[in-house]
């Protein structure tokens, strides 16, 4: 790699706005896992929920051919269910007691074949609905008992609950800024450098990735496949992306490595003591056998390695200002169009 002039990048500051929306959005979130659900009178609404039975005729395919499916005493709510769009505008306006016939479209879902991706069309659902009971949320007042309930007790009024909430809010934002300026000052040193990789080392390293993915999704009891298709991707378009995350992952570590050696970085043993001590005490079940395997040359030759890239990404953002620091925003200040951005994951080992 031949470094650019890293120490002149710039990037975009980071703002950490906690305002007070964000905190509405944790205390909605909190009243409505606390909600219950109360026996309605009048005709289905919006985010109402149905305990209905109900038959669904789906339009045969070259596959699978007709499907009907009958559910008995579903709880569905309004506005938050798996159906396709138009359930919920067919449903609207039912009463108890009510039974209705109505017609959807399916939307195309994506499948992988053996030979390639093929799209199964649009077709046709026809729902039969019959309403046996109608509910609406009851969302509980905040008040001090519902504090305390949510608190378990830890705090007494709302506002010692809502102090908490954006001093969590804060600390979570705060982390999240840090990681995407470590980011930003990464992606422009590369794009400041130049770099000679060969294709194989991104395949290999590709191919890595994929099986980590492969292996977290088994985890989770789902393949690529299914994800793939519920997020209507192509294999290509995954392979893709795996592949510009390769790259990516190269030159970072690549260009870490040639900053910690123009910069003359060093790790000392303490260094290497202490986050072997800290991973191993995250386990205090197995701390012993963690800081054993830990310990070994390998394991301290990693630990190492990562420690010096990491001061090489914050000597990267020292030449930029620093880290960001936290601000508080109110509600008059929503104005000024602050708002959060994603979070993007850190290179690392």
């Amino acid at each position: 790699v031949t470094l650019g002039e890293y120490s002149s990048v710039e990037i975009e500051p980071e703002v950490i706005d906690v305002s007070d929306e964000a905190v509405d959005r944790v205390i909605a979130q909190l009243r409505e896992s606390r909600a219950t659900w109360e026996p309605k009178d009048g005709t289905v609404g919006a985010d109402d929920m149905i305990i209905a039975d109900i038959v669904m005729d789906l339009e045969s395919d070259p596959e699978s051919g007709n499907r009907r499916t009958e559910r008995n005493g579903s709880e569905i709510i309004i506005g938050k269910n798996g159906f396709p769009p138009g359930f919920d505008s067919g449903v609207d306006g039912m009463s108890v007691g009510d039974t209705r016939k109505f017609a959807v479209i399916w939307p195309a879902v994506p499948r992988t074949a053996e030979n390639g991706e093929t799209e199964v069309a649009p077709r046709e659902a026809l729902f039969t609905v019959t309403v046996h009971e109608l509910r609406y949320q009851s969302l509980p007042v905040v008040d001090d008992e519902f504090v305390k309930s949510v608190s378990e007790g830890q705090f007494e009024t709302r506002d010692d609950l809502l102090a908490d909430i954006r001093a969590r809010l804060t600390v979570e934002s705060l982390r999240n800024a840090r990681s995407r300026t470590e980011n930003k000052v990464v992606d422009a040193a590369i794009a400041g450098a130049t770099f000679e990789i060969p294709a194989r080392l991104i395949e290999l390293e590709a191919h890595y990735l994929e099986d980590e993915e492969r292996e977290s999704f088994a985890r989770r009891r789902m393949t690529i496949e299914r994800y793939l298709q519920l997020t209507g991707q192509t294999q290509e378009s995954w392979h893709a992306q795996l592949h510009e995350a390769a790259e990516r992952q190269i030159k970072a570590r690549t260009l870490l490595d040639a900053i910690v050696e123009r910069e003359g970085l060093v790790v000392d043993t303490s260094e290497v003591d202490r986050e072997v001590a800290e991973t191993a005490a995250s386990y205090p079940t197995d701390a012993a056998r963690v800081r054993k395997e830990l310990n070994s040359a390998d394991s301290r030759r990693r630990i190492s390695t990562s420690i010096l890239r990491h001061k090489a990404i914050e000597k990267l953002v020292g030449y930029v200002g620093g880290y960001p620091e936290p601000t508080t925003v109110t509600r008059s200040e929503l104005s000024d169009g602050q708002s959060h951005s994603e979070v993007e994951e850190t290179p690392s080992e």
